[in-house]
């Protein structure tokens, strides 16, 4: 267990402590946000529902113009911003923890308290996802020698990754790579923003050093929200109904296991 203290102008500085975990310690906040899920199951259905009906608008949007290569694209591209989308849950997993104080905030107003910090976060996330599209369009380019293969063209794209698996290797090495860096900046960063009247970047550094010092336990947790989603995307999005929810959850109780703010 280590001390971090944040970088500002506010004093005294917040100080945190951060905490070492067992490998296996995800299960448990999987488990957690099971619970909160079953315990508010309209809320989270909401937000599993607008993410369900956005992917299958997606795909059928892309499907009409020829273009339902990019689905994978695309999903690979909403495990980036994912976090953001969420943060409704993570409002709502602290105003209960408050039901019981003499002033308990309103999630509205647990969102509005730290708005500012929250929208450059998702600006920055936002910035990644289109790099994110303009690099996979720019590397099937030179694959496919055109910006916008056609939908005929897409059994000659798969036909052409098997004979070029360096490529795909690299392909999907460079999105796994840019996945586990907004991975580790996220994962705490955006419940904690929730959470602190703190900006952008230290929670930035907060979740970076977090997960630093826990590699074993975050590669864990990455890859079961990654296997998850997965899911998600070959049930037609159905499975992100009761996924994106229980993950959202989750993620709160990961942030808070990490991390306790020492009283000053």
């Amino acid at each position: 267990m280590t001390t971090y203290q944040l970088s500002t102008s506010e004093i005294p500085r917040q100080k945190y402590t951060i905490h070492s975990i067992s490998v296996t310690r995800p299960l448990h906040w999987l488990r957690a946000g099971w619970r909160d899920f079953v315990e508010r199951p309209v809320l989270g259905v909401i937000y599993g529902l607008l993410v369900t009906i956005t992917g299958l608008l997606m795909t059928f949007g892309l499907n009409s113009i020829g273009m339902l290569y990019l689905v994978p694209v695309l999903c690979a591209g909403f495990l980036l911003i994912a976090p953001i989308m969420v943060v409704g849950l993570y409002a709502d997993s602290k105003q209960r923890q408050l039901s019981n104080a003499s002033q308990a905030e309103k999630m509205g107003r647990i969102l509005y308290y730290n708005m500012s910090s929250i929208s450059g976060m998702g600006i920055i996330l936002m910035l990644v996802f289109i790099n994110w599209v303009m690099l996979s369009n720019l590397m099937l380019a030179g694959v496919l020698h055109q910006m916008l293969p056609t939908l005929g063209g897409s059994t000659e794209s798969l036909s052409i990754f098997y004979s070029n698996l360096p490529f795909l290797f690299v392909y999907i090495g460079l999105g796994a790579i840019l996945a586990a860096l907004v991975f580790r900046i996220c994962v705490i960063s955006i419940p904690m923003l929730v959470d602190q009247s703190v900006d952008t970047f230290n929670a930035i550094f907060v979740s970076w050093k977090a997960s630093g010092e826990n590699v074993a336990a975050m590669t864990f947790w990455a890859l079961l929200i990654a296997g998850l989603c997965l899911i998600g995307f070959l049930t037609l999005f159905l499975g992100l109904i009761v996924i994106i929810p229980v993950l959202g959850y989750a993620s709160w109780h990961a942030y808070q296991d990490l991390l306790r703010p020492i009283a000053p």
